[in-house]
């Protein structure tokens, strides 16, 4: 290959913008082992503190129709196919503890290969799972599919049953 004053001048930008980039780093890096808002202080404004400050009593508005109450039958959502859906976002342990666990650590392994493979089965799920097919979730994973959980499927309306 013959080395030429362009070639040479292309290639040294190209490995200066590169060295930039990766030389510069994030700034917004969040360290996983600690949680930098357990003792930060309560976040306020001066608008905030005028408006608490204030001696004002509520208005009492009388309306001229009985009170309802509406009760949910329950807290599923219906929504199209999860053809990416990820289940370590369900099994993963939630213990109310700021701490990576196992998961956290399989997962950034796991993660991408999830999703390749998800993509490359695309068809299958599709088959599987029509575009227009209406699936339900209500937050609580009911069938597992190669040892992971999920929560949604197919969606049945109160004519259906």
């Amino acid at each position: 290959m013959q080395w030429t004053i362009g070639t040479i001048r292309s290639s040294s930008v190209l490995t200066v913008g590169c060295l930039a980039v990766l030389l510069s780093g994030c700034q917004m890096f969040v360290n996983p082992w600690h949680d930098e808002m357990a003792h930060a202080p309560e976040v306020t404004t001066n608008s905030a503190e005028y408006a608490k400050s204030l001696d004002v009593q509520p208005a009492v508005r009388n309306r001229d129709y009985g009170e309802s109450t509406v009760l949910m039958a329950d807290g599923t959502v219906t929504h199209g196919a999860l053809y990416f859906e990820d289940p370590w976002e369900t099994a993963g342990s939630d213990d109310d503890h700021f701490a990576w666990t196992i998961e956290d650590h399989a997962e950034f392994f796991f993660g991408p290969f999830r999703y390749l493979l998800n993509g490359a089965l695309m068809p299958v799920s599709v088959v599987d799972t029509p575009p227009w097919r209406l699936m339900a979730s209500d937050g609580v994973p009911s069938r597992h599919v190669l040892w992971m959980p999920h929560d949604a499927e197919r969606w049945r309306s109160e004519s259906d049953n």
